[in-house]
């Protein structure tokens, strides 16, 4: 995401350079020579990477970062940095072709004098702007990522344990689990460490993963009592829940 932010900046007509570890040894004149420092590194590498900038910044500079998270990159940007500082998560991949109709996150309270660049800029290239406190994000993804993610991983290491056959049996599983395993397949394209660096560091995950192992062993033990009506009742409160009934399809 950082190649795909320094290439759209580039292209809109604003010098950007890139770094990485590859490149030796990070220095105060490289932070220093740019008036706007984003960093794009995997959330359990934030803290250090911040630490190490931080003192470099000056107070007219703004230090940003893109990590999926947002607590802990704020906390740190805060503890470490004497300048403006901006927390923010693009919600797509670097497939996406523009800015335009993306969503992304913004915790923009200490932005300062650049939370109106940004928001500019942003709104300029047609963006989904979200202005959201950094507690309410990352307990919101805890439930729409972490939860998603080990949902999704729970079913193939359920089908795995269970002798599922995909070469005989996908394709006579129907269109809505087609559906589940095309998004476990496609989730399953990224690195491993990327989805345990998110859950091991967002402070809601283990919460989001709880209240999932709660609904599901109780729906596991009214099957095996039999218990239709309290079944019917478990099904019935997620209808109510979502509200519209849709037309009946088949399983």
């Amino acid at each position: 995401m950082g190649r795909w932010f320094a290439d759209h900046f580039r292209a809109d007509g604003f010098s950007v350079r890139g770094y990485s570890r590859a490149e030796g040894p990070l220095t105060a004149e490289w932070v220093q020579a740019s008036q706007v420092i984003i960093i794009s590194v995997p959330v359990g590498s934030m803290p250090k990477v911040i630490q190490t900038i931080g003192p470099w910044m000056g107070p007219d500079q703004l230090l940003m970062d893109l990590g999926s998270l947002k607590i802990q990159p704020l906390d740190s940007m805060l503890k470490a940095a004497d300048c403006p500082v901006i927390g923010a998560h693009p919600l797509f991949g670097p497939s996406a072709p523009s800015l335009k109709d993306q969503l992304i996150f913004l915790c923009s309270e200490n932005g300062g004098k650049w939370s109106p660049w940004l928001n500019g800029y942003l709104k300029s290239r047609r963006a989904r702007l979200v202005e959201i406190d950094p507690e309410r994000h990352d307990r919101l993804m805890a439930q729409v990522q972490t939860l998603r993610h080990f949902l999704l991983f729970a079913l193939g290491r359920t089908l795995l344990d269970l002798g599922f056959d995909r070469q005989t049996e996908e394709e006579l599983a129907g269109p809505y689990f087609g559906k589940l395993l095309c998004m476990l397949n496609h989730q399953s394209q990224q690195p491993a460490d990327l989805y345990t660096e998110l859950a091991l560091n967002n402070p809601y995950g283990l919460e989001a993963m709880n209240s999932f192992i709660k609904q599901a062993q109780t729906l596991t033990q009214k099957l095996a009592e039999g218990d239709k009506p309290a079944l019917i009742d478990a099904v019935s409160q997620v209808e109510q829940y979502f509200g519209t009934r849709l037309e009946p399809v088949s399983a």
